[in-house]
């Protein structure tokens, strides 16, 4: 009873966007066309099942297959252009990601990305293929024609301009996978009212210095910045004791990233983390996984904890010295 007013809640909601707009939606219909088709050239060639759905990780389970293969001399026509199609897979598949569940600004970037690559030194063939598919040219044309983002942008930037407007001293924390996103949000919660944003990245690619991390949480905890916006770095070892909000821009896939993610708010006050789910999106794929590798998990605990109850009594009914005997 004595701790119970030092023990803080911290509670988690799903913030769910029920409709992409149209340009999204279309272009994602064009990339799932190119995927299902290739999909199929995969099942044909034998190096997929029929059976079990397409994701990053079985594509990635092909590519070690196919791999195999290629180191044990069955260097075949056949199986170069398997590694070819999964290749433009696993780069479709990336595209409506970012398409779904991201935005229209990250997948630009990602265009521009494969555009550079393809003009550049020694562009790979699953990229030629790809850009030169109708499919494809007709998706980049939407993009660059349309002015839409993603809803979830306006559903962060709500919940942020309520709490500043609600708790003038409030800290937010901002969570997003990737760096163009990142910098998206930076931009959009900048104009928001009362709002001190600044970004917090990892040291590859011209990240910032652990120096430079540490100063800005610092910034961040004495109140001189009140919303931070954060790929991944935020969970390692960088305390954030007095975060009042966390927002995932998108559901993390790692459970354990999940609760280190969590452990930043509820330390010092009530906190709240709002995860941002697109409804019919890689997002909720990403959330299912999650929940069951938390649920799987808390049941190793569980049984760990078992286990150790059990032990413990045996040990007991046999009078047999414990630790405890001791203290």
């Amino acid at each position: 009873a004595d701790v119970r007013p030092y023990i803080y809640e911290t509670l988690v909601k799903r913030v769910e966007v029920k409709k992409l707009p149209k340009d999204l939606t279309d272009i994602s219909d064009l990339l799932r066309k190119m995927l299902d088709e290739y999909g199929r050239e995969l099942i044909r060639m034998g190096f997929m099942s029929p059976a079990r759905p397409m994701s990053k990780k079985y594509l990635l389970q092909i590519q070690s297959d196919l791999q195999t293969r290629l180191r044990n001399n069955e260097r075949t026509t056949y199986v170069y252009r398997g590694m070819v199609v999964q290749s433009i897979c696993m780069k479709i598949l990336h595209g409506m990601l970012l398409v779904e569940t991201q935005g229209m600004t990250p997948f630009k970037a990602y265009v521009r990305s494969l555009k550079d690559e393809m003009f550049g030194d020694s562009p790979s063939k699953s990229t030629k293929e790809l850009i030169k598919r109708d499919e494809f040219v007709k998706a980049v044309k939407l993009a660059s024609e349309s002015k839409v983002e993603h809803p979830k942008i306006s559903r962060v930037m709500g919940l942020a301009s309520q709490m500043l407007s609600e708790h003038p001293e409030s800290k937010v924390m901002v969570f997003a996978q990737f760096r163009d996103m990142c910098d998206l949000l930076v931009k959009k919660l900048s104009a928001l009212e009362n709002a001190k944003v600044e970004k917090l990245i990892g040291q590859a690619d011209g990240g910032l210095k652990q120096r430079e991390q540490i100063q800005l949480l610092d910034r961040f905890r004495k109140g001189e910045v009140n919303i931070v916006v954060s790929t991944s770095v935020g969970e390692e070892g960088l305390d954030v004791s007095s975060t009042d909000m966390v927002i995932f821009y998108e559901p993390v896939p790692d459970a354990i990233r999940m609760i280190q993610r969590r452990g930043r708010t509820g330390r010092k006050n009530d906190g709240e983390v709002f995860v941002m789910v697109a409804l019919n999106t890689m997002d909720e794929a990403f959330e299912s996984a999650s929940a069951k590798k938390e649920e799987r998990m808390r049941e190793m605990l569980s049984s760990l904890n078992y286990e150790l109850s059990r032990i413990k009594r045996n040990t007991v009914s046999r009078g047999q010295m414990t630790l405890g005997d001791f203290s």
